[in-house]
């Protein structure tokens, strides 16, 4: 179970790379795309957050807290582009083992783009996201990009 300020999300462990404290990090803002963007691993990792997953503003590495986690995400449907992405979380991930029936499906919330479906499991409301919706919306962003990139070196 990973909890950021705006979701509380049950996601596979498989779609999760790495959780690090932020003291790990360096953090800077790309003015061309608006994003936060971190050093992990020689790469340069875009930090999601902001509207797109239902939160007021954009991520800011320099808003972390003690208590505040960077969960990296492996980039499923655009490997080349955006292999890895990084969550910003509001405390240490709970791993849950979950089987067939510990599901409730929560009935009649409207969801935000991001959510696929929002569930109750041991007793907490959480969502199971829309992990296309976060990549699609980091790709939309990271496009202009590595087009002006690809046009430069051709």
């Amino acid at each position: 179970m990973l909890t950021s300020a705006a979701l509380r999300m049950l996601v596979p462990r498989a779609v999760v790379a790495e959780v690090l404290g932020p003291s790990f990090l360096e953090f800077a803002r790309d003015e061309a795309t608006g994003l936060e963007f971190f050093g992990w691993r020689g790469r340069r990792v875009p930090l999601l957050g902001g509207p797109a997953i239902g939160a007021s503003h954009a991520a800011d590495g320099k808003e972390l807290g003690e208590e505040s986690r960077i969960a990296i995400f492996h980039g499923l449907r655009h490997q080349q582009l955006l292999p890895y992405y990084g969550f910003v979380l509001t405390r240490s991930p709970r791993l849950l083992r979950v089987a067939d029936g510990d599901l409730d499906e929560v009935a009649g919330v409207s969801l935000h783009p991001a959510e696929l479906m929002r569930i109750r499991v041991e007793g907490s409301e959480a969502c199971i996201p829309r992990v296309d919706h976060f990549e699609n919306t980091l790709i939309d962003l990271l496009k202009p990009q590595a087009a002006a990139v690809t046009s430069f070196t051709q």
